[in-house]
């Protein structure tokens, strides 16, 4: 399972290469980026109301294809009311946000997941995991919410930040490089 600091900095990454330098208006802002690509982690919600956290976590359809194509349709309904119009264009970025965390924690975490829900209910893994997982403990909320204060679970994180921020850096080097700018005549 890929931690919240890996799918924040994926969002933070796709944030990056989608902004245009001279936008200071940007919608959606950052802080939108980096929940929309935590969001499938909502499953955790229904866990914790139940004092046992992980009890739904990877294995509820938050982690598939379908509920990411639901996410994008709601997001983009709600979107609707913004006058710059770019739906569509919204509508693949919120696509591809949320894919991002499934696509991460299939690929990172060895785990089960509902990866083609709902053309089928069966859970996927890739054995190929190539991200340690967490440790933490599913008894209670309280048990839960201590485990994640691990060693481990820092080296965790170390670990993601060693794969995500050189690819920050390498995004930061050509954005210095290849300004994305506005056209003339307005920044739509």
């Amino acid at each position: 399972m890929s931690s919240p600091v890996a799918h924040s900095l994926t969002g933070y990454l796709i944030y990056r290469l989608t902004v245009r330098q001279d936008e200071t208006d940007r919608w959606p802002p950052l802080w939108a980026y980096i929940a929309m690509a935590n969001f499938p982690d909502i499953d955790i919600v229904f866990g914790f109301l139940q004092n046992t956290p992980f009890q739904y976590h990877h294995e509820s359809i938050a982690n598939s294809i379908g509920m990411a194509l639901g996410f994008t349709l709601c997001a983009w309904c709600c979107t609707r009311i913004h006058p710059s119009g770019r739906h569509w264009q919204r509508a693949w970025l919120f696509f591809i946000l949320y894919s991002s965390h499934i696509v991460l924690d299939f690929f990172g975490s060895g785990r089960a997941v509902p990866l083609l829900w709902p053309l089928d209910a069966r859970t996927y893994i890739n054995p190929l995991g190539f991200m340690p997982g967490f440790v933490k403990n599913n008894t209670s909320n309280v048990e839960f919410v201590a485990s994640l204060i691990h060693i481990w679970n820092g080296i965790v994180v170390l670990m993601e930040c060693a794969i995500f921020l050189p690819a920050l850096y390498l995004v930061e080097r050509w954005r210095g490089r290849h300004s994305i700018k506005a056209p003339p005549g307005g920044n739509e």
